[in-house]
């Protein structure tokens, strides 16, 4: 996952690129085309308000801050494919991205709509409904609420069901991460059933997953944002005050509405209930919100839903149970029963059979129908800010909303930064503004917002195969390249990015750019980098590890194999400067190995041992145990098990030690160039140095990864237990398969054995070849 270009890497970001620099390099050895790319997703509002802060250009700063990261980047050895850089802030990207966005409004999956959306009154913007977090803005952290005003949306929920059922194809994806998008597409089934509004022609559709409980409804409520209320008859004696209560709530979180007692107003109206033509009142409720509860509006049934017991309980309002169950208890009944006092269509019927029953009658007189309700929104990409890709849409007085034409883009920012103020900053620019309208050729005016920056990242893996092409996506080269094999990035992106990049895909499948409509063959979710207490880093508690630092001081190789060695890929490590110093210690303990055998290095150009090199007992254990090694490694790497690898490598150099010394030179020669080999991918710069001085010209990146031996890899002889009776006798040295009568003729021959057989007879045995023999004697 490519990074925002704050100014910095951190060591969090340090802990993502090794582990997919080190998959990268023993792929490319392994002979693979690699594709490991990087880019910059640099819009958005930190480089907007740093701009301002240092008294520079938004442009200054994220190039200024993509300098050091890049620099941090290669110091760390990170082996990217730097001739397919991109940034989201380059004039190709933005062409692109306008291109892409045009083509997504002529399908209709883009609209402009005035309604109620979640407003940060810190970074002054429109946040997207998964950009909220309890409650709160997921940069800013302050506590949003809800206002209204024209947005930009993106119609994600026409792609829901795909989103929702293709999460059963995303094999190499974690489970929980399929769990969360699972909950937070949020898919309902129910009915849509239809109030009409007396003393006007309008109605109310609300939604309800229990249509069983229709003829208890004892009141209706909105939620305070539902925008019919701009269009009902309120009394005028009631206006203002239903007016000022729903001000009042949605100045409220999501999370202080659903926390908080139970509130509501009376709107003086009254709505007809389709199923037995009773009267019930219209309230406006802070409990009922279009995010939550399908429409906006809830069919309030007090005997039998928990929340609107509350509700009408606050009213005094009646309680009608429609809904019987076995059971004797008393009190509020939530489950299926049998249906009572309903309606004669269903009277006596089970719940589920009384639901089938209704929706077809409410169906045929047109008042109701089967409804599937998502629990994900409408995506809004709209925001108020300058640092970001312009919308390219021209307002015109005559003829609406109009497309730029596409040989006028890219739309591209004011060269200067406008001054803070009330509304989109470049609404203030009146030069940028004004534009003559591509339809009637009259003056108009261009969008003032700046598309959401989640929108620069949903697709920018798709253009790194072609980043400098004027077109969105270079059809023939992604087809090729992609989707990618392998994705890093963190869990908390499981709803916003993970989500986004997913439906992008799936609409430029649709639109005809790629062949495949799923982005990421295989997800992982690297773990947090915390302080050495557990806490999360941040610049206001002054526990941040900066990469540059601990890299000076422990050297890059260092860093990267502890961040990888120290613990499973996913989980969290709590940083300890006792870590990167003890990997440093071991990779010295690895040059030490190769500078106290320069001499018989170098007397041999081996790069890896060879059947008929082993002269000795060392040179076969050696020969094996670094065979297997290659083949745990190799496997390791590819499961993401990275600490294992590690440990495998340094259970190799332990044995170089130990029996290393008795080795013959040519055996020892290919046994260390192959522990480097080994280590590359992991440790790039050492591997290079130690490559060079074991006599080496080319590059150890340049070699191709070690493959496995299988000659080597069978030991000459085994040892094997010998039980009788199941009872462990003693072991015994033989030539590995060595034939079974062989074996029982020398077991037999054995004193232990023979001893034990002199005044009992041997009745069986059973032979595991090369494992164990049991010999069954009475």
């Amino acid at each position: 996952m490519f990074p925002y270009t704050s100014g910095h890497l951190h060591i969090g970001h340090v802990r993502n690129y090794s582990m997919g620099d080190t998959l990268a390099r023993m792929q490319i050895a392994r002979g693979y085309s690699v594709l490991h790319p990087m880019g910059w997703d640099s819009f958005g509002l930190p480089a907007e308000n740093a701009a301002r802060k240092f008294g520079t250009h938004p442009a200054k700063f994220t190039q200024d801050a993509i300098d050091s990261m890049k620099r941090s980047m290669m110091q760390l050895g990170f082996g990217y494919s730097w001739a397919n850089e991109l940034a989201t802030c380059s004039p190709t990207y933005v062409l692109a991205q306008q291109k892409l966005f045009l083509d997504l409004y002529r399908k209709g999956l883009i609209y402009r709509d005035d309604t109620y959306v979640y407003w940060d009154p810190v970074e002054q913007t429109v946040l997207a409904a998964e950009q909220v977090i309890d409650g709160k803005g997921w940069r800013s952290g302050a506590a949003v609420y809800k206002r209204r005003t024209p947005q930009w949306f993106v119609d994600i929920r026409s792609y829901a069901d795909r989103l929702l059922d293709d999460l059963e194809s995303l094999e190499g994806w974690p489970t929980s991460v399929r769990n969360i998008q699972r909950n937070w597409i949020g898919r309902t089934e129910g009915a849509e059933v239809r109030f009409l509004v007396e003393a006007s022609d309008l109605t109310i559709n609300a939604f309800t997953t229990r249509l069983d409980t229709l003829a208890g409804c004892t009141f209706i409520a909105l939620a305070p944002e539902h925008t019919i209320l701009d269009e009902l008859p309120i009394p005028s004696q009631m206006r203002a005050s239903v007016k000022d209560y729903c001000e009042s709530i949605l100045v409220l979180s999501s999370e202080e509405r659903s926390a908080g007692a139970k509130s509501g107003i009376f709107t003086g109206l009254m709505v007809v209930n389709p199923l037995n033509q009773e009267r019930v009142p219209l309230y406006v409720a802070n409990y009922v919100m279009p995010d939550r509860f399908g429409t906006g509006a809830v069919i309030g049934v007090p005997a039998h839903d928990e929340r609107d017991a509350d509700f009408g309980a606050l009213f005094g309002l009646p309680v009608r149970v429609v809904i019987s169950t076995d059971s004797d208890a008393t009190g509020l009944n939530i489950a299926d029963g049998i249906v009572t006092n309903s309606h004669s269509l269903v009277d006596g019927l089970t719940s589920s059979a009384a639901r089938e029953i209704l929706i077809a009658h409410l169906s045929e007189k047109l008042e109701g129908q089967k409804s599937t309700q998502y629990r994900l929104q409408n995506w809004s990409i709209s925001r108020q800010r300058y640092w970001g890709c312009p919308i390219p849409i021209i307002h015109c007085s005559e003829c609406g909303t109009i497309p730029v034409a596409e040989e006028q883009l890219p739309i591209l920012l004011p060269d200067h930064l406008i001054s803070e103020g009330s509304g989109s900053p470049l609404s203030r620019d009146e030069s940028w503004m004004k534009a003559k309208c591509p339809q009637c050729g009259g003056d108009a005016a261009r969008d003032p917002d700046t598309m959401d920056t989640f929108v620069d990242s949903s697709w920018y893996f798709l253009r790194y195969p072609s980043p400098s092409s004027p077109n969105p996506i270079d059809s023939s080269l992604c087809n090729k390249i992609a989707p990618a094999d392998v994705y890093i990035g963190g869990i908390e992106h499981a709803t916003l990015h993970l989500i986004y990049s997913r439906f992008i895909t799936k609409v430029l499948h649709d639109l005809g750019y790629i062949e495949f409509d799923e982005p990421f063959v295989e997800l992982y979710n690297q773990g947090m980098v915390n302080d050495v207490h557990g806490r999360k880093q941040s610049k206001s508690l002054g526990n941040v590890t900066d990469p540059s630092v601990v890299v000076q001081e422990f050297g890059a190789d260092a860093v990267r194999c502890y961040l990888l060695f120290k613990t499973t890929y996913n989980a969290p490590i709590n940083w300890e400067d006792s870590g990167p110093q003890a990997m440093r210690s071991y990779l010295e303990r690895v040059c030490r190995l190769f500078t106290n055998n320069l001499d018989r290095l170098r007397s041999s150009s081996a790069i890896e041992i060879c059947p008929d090199d082993c002269e000795n007992e060392e040179d076969r254990e050696i020969a094996r145990q670094l065979q297997l090694a290659i083949g745990k490694v190799t496997a390791d790497v590819e499961r993401f098990h990275f600490n294992a690898a590690i440990a495998a490598i340094m259970s190799v150099t332990n044995l170089l030690y130990e029996k290393g010394g008795k080795a013959s030179p040519t055996v020892l020669a290919g046994s260390l160039r192959l522990l480097v080999r080994l280590l590359a991918p992991f440790a790039p710069h050492i591997s290079e140095e130690l490559w060079a001085l074991s006599g080496c010209n080319s590059l150890v990146a340049a070699e191709p990864w070690p493959t496995i031996n299988e000659r080597l890899v069978q030991a000459e002889n085994i040892v094997l237990p010998v039980q009788i009776n199941g009872k462990l006798i003693r072991t015994m040295t033989i030539p590995v398969n060595l034939a079974e009568e062989d074996i029982l003729s020398t077991v037999l021959a054995l004193p232990e054995v023979r001893s034990r057989l002199s005044d009992r007879d041997l009745k069986n045995y059973r032979y595991v070849p090369n494992r164990i023999i049991n010999l069954v004697v009475g």
